[in-house]
């Protein structure tokens, strides 16, 4: 991902010891024994005033410093250290050849020393004693990386969140924008269409015997093409509506089974002149409290295109109580659907490829509207069986009170 390099813990980068010390021979016996440490890089200075300028150049880890050196000794040298915040916080172990436990505590560690060794070194205290800082040094190290990759992360999160309050603004901003569009136009598109609708049908029924066959063929296809917009602009809107959460249930009390018969009667014709029955079963005790007009917009979703994808057979409409809600199943004896083209089907304008579909018609909107009608209004669930070519089950569960 990126960006996790900023965040990393790890800091292998070499130890940067500083050895300040005015005799050549002890800078070199100190480099040498130094070099038996890992990860160690070591900077010489033979002076105070030498040491001082290293520090402000470039960073240093830990300093070994003789105490005794001409002009500027050792202690002088550590108090111009704690002098800056760059530099103070750098420790210190001081090398004396001359060491009184009393001097060192009243001019050491008031200079901020944190050790010392004593001339002539002993080589194995000198390593121990450096692995032991080098150790602390590094657990400061990725203490510091660590609290930077948190603040690092803080700021991230905080900048993320202030974009994604803007982008979320923004897209409300835009939702209230198209709810308006679409309620405006679908108000502006309504009144010419119905009108248009209106006055082919009057001529269509005024004028009977008097048109021709290829006149009233015209006239019965303006009238359709008409129905079929309006329809069209009434589900865009009302999906709208109910993506936006801008439309509420309406609870009345009511039998599902009358709605049931209700849906069914409507879509019955166009089943009975493809030679398909339709049979309506209750289960228990179906009263309900919910939103009648939308259980019906379901339910001849389901109806509709179970006649649509069948061509003879059954369509069953199967109402059933289970505790605090009732089931809904439609099951046709169609074509069925293919189980990896299930879930799509209740996508927006997702159509199956079946040679009854250009037949069929419509614009892939009635499921993925009836999806949204369960879940977003009703609180309930829906669900789909289906085998290819021996038909499916289409149902919806919802609460008995809303």
């Amino acid at each position: 991902m990126a960006g996790l390099k900023e965040f990393n813990a790890v800091d292998d980068s070499p130890y940067n010891i500083l050895i300040v010390d005015d005799n050549q021979s002890n800078l070199f016996t100190l480099h040498s024994l130094l070099k038996r440490v890992k990860n160690i890089h070591v900077i010489e200075a033979d002076s105070g005033e030498k040491a001082l300028k290293i520090v402000i150049e470039q960073p240093v880890d830990l300093i070994l410093m003789d105490v005794q050196m001409p002009e500027m000794d050792g202690f002088e040298t550590a108090k111009h250290l704690k002098m800056t915040s760059r530099t103070r916080e750098i420790p210190i172990v001081f090398i004396t050849a001359v060491f009184k436990a009393e001097e060192f505590i009243k001019h050491g560690y008031e200079v901020g020393a944190i050790d010392y060794l004593t001339k002539p070194i002993d080589d194995n205290l000198l390593i121990s004693r450096l692995s032991l800082y080098t150790n602390i040094i590094g657990r400061k190290r990725a203490e510091e990386s660590l609290l930077h990759a948190h603040q690092m992360l803080e700021k991230r999160v905080r900048e993320r969140t202030r974009e994604l309050t803007i982008a979320y603004n923004q897209l409300k901003e835009v939702d209230k924008l198209k709810s308006t569009f679409l309620s405006t136009m679908s108000n502006e598109l309504h009144n010419p269409l119905n009108a248009i609708i209106g006055f082919a049908s009057m001529l269509r029924r005024g004028m009977e015997g008097e048109l021709t066959d290829t006149q009233l063929d015209r006239v019965t296809r303006i009238e359709a093409a008409g129905q079929q917009l309006l329809e069209l602009i009434t589900e865009v809107f009302e999906i709208s509506m109910l993506e936006s959460g801008s439309v509420k249930a309406k609870a009345e009390t009511f039998s599902m089974i009358e709605v049931i018969n209700e849906a069914v009667a409507k879509v019955k014709p166009d089943a009975e002149r493809k030679g398909i029955r339709v049979c309506v079963k209750k289960n228990g005790d179906t009263s309900i409290r919910s939103d009648r007009e939308w259980l019906i917009k379901c339910l001849l979703n389901y109806l509709s295109n179970a006649v649509k994808y069948s061509t003879g057979g059954t369509i069953t409409v199967c109402a059933s109580e289970d505790g605090e809600n009732i089931q809904v199943d439609v099951m046709d004896e169609g074509i069925g659907i293919k189980k990896e083209d299930q879930e799509r089907v209740f996508l927006a304008f997702e159509r199956l490829d079946t040679p009854l579909s250009a037949v069929a018609g419509g614009t892939g909107l009635g499921l993925y509207l009836t999806r949204l009608i369960i879940h977003n209004l009703l609180k309930g669930e829906h669900a789909l069986e289906s085998t290819s070519g021996k038909g499916s089950r289409f149902s919806f569960t919802i609460p008995k009170t809303s």
